[in-house]
């Protein structure tokens, strides 16, 4: 299984006991990067925000994130969350999230400097929380790290994908991580 840290880290952590205890004989090999792997040569499935189009990948959408543009507190220097933001500087998603229309977000803030590209949810919100910039983060995470949400700008979802190659998709072993990561985003998405 390959997907990014913090998928990794918020979503499938916390389900690994759900899937052990329904299979426990498999065992995941979990890879966490933001390149996008070989599905059925480096990985036999697949966690990714963009859905995989490859000609040999099937996938199906696993749920969705909720996003939302943060800043530090102390990065509002006096003014109102409420407030439309201008001349700030911000914290990007990489150049691959930007060719897909991650980091659009950043056009309707006028005079927006972007200061770090990054493939790293966490990086964001860590630099996020340094006062370093706006980023578009998780809405969970960032209010866990205490940071503000910028509220004249929308709040968005990502979708979250799960795909494999054709020719593994319907084997029992990657079904059942299909349902994992299914069920890992089903149990966060409840109160």
């Amino acid at each position: 299984l390959t997907t990014i840290d913090f998928v990794a880290e918020a979503y499938l952590a916390p389900a690994l006991p759900r899937l052990r205890q329904r299979h426990p004989g498999i065992v995941l090999d979990l890879v966490t990067t933001p390149q996008l792997l070989d599905l059925g040569r480096d990985a036999d499935v697949a966690v990714r925000v963009l859905r995989p189009r490859h000609g040999s990948v099937v996938s199906r959408k696993a749920g969705s994130l909720a996003v939302a543009p943060y800043v530090s507190p102390r990065l509002l220097r006096g003014r109102r969350a409420q407030d439309p933001p201008q001349d700030l500087d911000v914290l990007a998603l990489g150049e691959h999230f930007f060719r897909h229309g991650q980091n659009a977000w950043i056009d309707r803030i006028p005079g927006a400097r972007v200061v770090l590209h990054t493939t790293s949810i966490g990086m964001l919100v860590g630099a996020a929380q340094a006062g370093v910039g706006a980023a578009l983060v998780p809405v969970g995470l960032a209010e866990r790290a205490g940071l503000v949400r910028l509220e004249a700008l929308p709040a968005t979802s990502w979708s979250i994908w799960v795909a494999s190659h054709q020719d593994f998709a319907k084997s029992p072993r990657v079904q059942a991580v299909w349902a994992f990561v299914a069920d890992a985003f089903a149990a966060a998405a409840r109160p």
